[in-house]
């Protein structure tokens, strides 16, 4: 794991494929979580810094959307989670995620970042 240091921006470049047409606005979350899964940092957007919105998105193509996540400078030292997902615009209910057959929540776990002294 690559070591950050509080006020750091993590880069972080995402893929989204559509399978089909889109017919909802959905804005890209990025938290960041404790041990605890408490959350200690997020950005919320739509793709591509609100340029690309999902009813945009071309079904079978490739998407790429790249975010950064600022650290706070009060941030402990520790090691943390990063996750990301899908929500409505306008309920702001979040879209679930599948990993094969298998619902696995309302969001996808991107792994852990250490931030260090």
């Amino acid at each position: 794991n690559e070591e950050y240091s509080p006020g750091d921006i993590i880069p972080l470049t995402l893929f989204w494929e559509p399978i089909r047409q889109i017919e909802e606005r959905y804005k890209v979350f990025v938290h960041l979580l404790d041990a605890s899964g408490g959350l200690i940092a997020q950005t919320d957007a739509e793709p591509q810094a609100n340029l690309l919105p999902t009813t945009a998105w071309m079904q079978d193509s490739q998407v790429i959307d790249r975010h950064g996540l600022l650290l706070p400078q009060e941030i402990p030292a520790g090691e943390y989670t990063l996750i990301v997902g899908l929500y409505s615009l306008t309920s702001g209910d979040r879209l679930p995620v599948t990993l094969g057959d298998t619902a696995a929540g309302d969001f996808y776990v991107l792994g852990s970042i250490v931030v260090g002294p």
